[in-house]
């Protein structure tokens, strides 16, 4: 029963008006009201349109649950206000610059998923639809997030690209799972306070040089990728394995990684500071790649005590010859 026209696109020169016609032909998912009084249509797909306005037609559908407007050029988002049903809403890809909408009281009730990639913010505030659980701003130019308290529902937040310089962007986000944080100005593996449910942290092509001695706890982490960053030695990558959940970690394209004489030695050498990694930059750890760290181990075990009895020897026969001339 499905109305959907998805990859239907207008033509080169002209720009969609949504008037009721119109959203009619790319509506889908026909199903029960909520009140379970009747069916309608609860999906409203049309990317890529050329749309500059939201016409107050629009209206009309107020009860829809899933709106996918990217690729557009609105800027303007007051006509949304009423739709209070959403629950997937994609805005990216179009000029919006204002939050006005996402910080009123009582607005978007059961909003989970919310996409606003490659618009114009240039800051990030304090959201209020209670349930938003999956927040993406990347690509956008946010370089300030001073009003920003954080999110105490938000178990996703994707802020690739953006001008962040600091971790404390995720500060006291209790709920949060996955951080998606590549290619930001951030230089130091700190300040990011109270995410107890943090599993997935992604920092490449970041500006971090080191992990220092003390830093906050994340007690459920399990992939960290650091790839691309600027760490140049194990002395200054070895704080991270206080974190006994990792299991994932990826340094390609470090210093560190470049500069090492072979990869597998590197592996011995990450395996012997830190048992529990189940990967290792892209690689999946095997019997074998166990066995070469133990074997590196040991091989480095035998040879400080060949230096420590060497030591001893030179040492005694040196007070030997100091009592044959007294």
């Amino acid at each position: 029963m499905s109305k959907n026209r998805k990859g239907k696109t207008a033509a080169a020169s002209d720009k969609l008006i949504i008037k009721s016609d119109v959203i009619a032909k790319y509506l889908s998912e026909f199903t029960y009201s909520e009140d379970y009084q009747g069916m309608q249509f609860v999906r409203l797909d049309l990317p890529s349109m050329k749309i500059d306005n939201l016409d107050k037609s629009l209206l009309e559908v107020n009860h829809l649950r899933y709106m996918d407007l990217s690729d557009n050029n609105i800027q303007d988002l007051s006509n949304l206000q009423t739709f209070a049903s959403l629950i997937h809403l994609n805005l990216n890809k179009n000029k919006i610059k204002s939050w006005s909408i996402f910080t009123g009281e009582e607005t978007f009730p059961k909003l989970k998923k919310l996409e606003l990639a490659e618009n114009g913010f240039t800051d990030i505030v304090p959201l209020t639809p209670p349930k938003l659980e999956y927040l993406d701003l990347s690509n956008c130019k946010i370089d300030k997030h001073d009003s920003w308290v954080g999110n105490s529902s938000i178990k996703v937040l994707k802020l690739v690209n953006n001008k962040i310089k600091s971790l404390s962007i995720i500060k006291d986000m209790s709920a949060l799972e996955e951080v998606y944080l590549a290619e930001n100005p951030i230089s130091s593996f700190k300040d990011y306070e109270n995410v107890p449910a943090l599993k997935i942290l992604h920092l490449r092509s970041t500006k971090i040089d080191k992990i220092e001695e003390e830093i906050p706890e994340l007690p459920m982490i399990e992939v960290l990728n650091l790839r691309e960053t600027k760490i140049n030695t194990l002395d200054n990558l070895k704080n991270i394995f206080q974190f006994t959940t990792l299991k994932n970690l990826n340094i390609l394209d470090t210093p560190l990684e470049k500069n090492a004489s072979s990869f597998n030695l590197l592996l011995a050498e990450i395996l012997n500071l830190y048992h529990g990694l189940a990967k290792f930059s892209k690689t999946e750890l095997t019997e074998q790649h166990k066995y070469e760290a133990l074997y590196l181990s040991e091989y480095r075990w035998k040879k400080s005590e060949e230096e420590r009895l060497r030591k001893e020897e030179e040492e005694r026969l040196k007070a030997e010859a100091e009592g044959a001339d007294d």
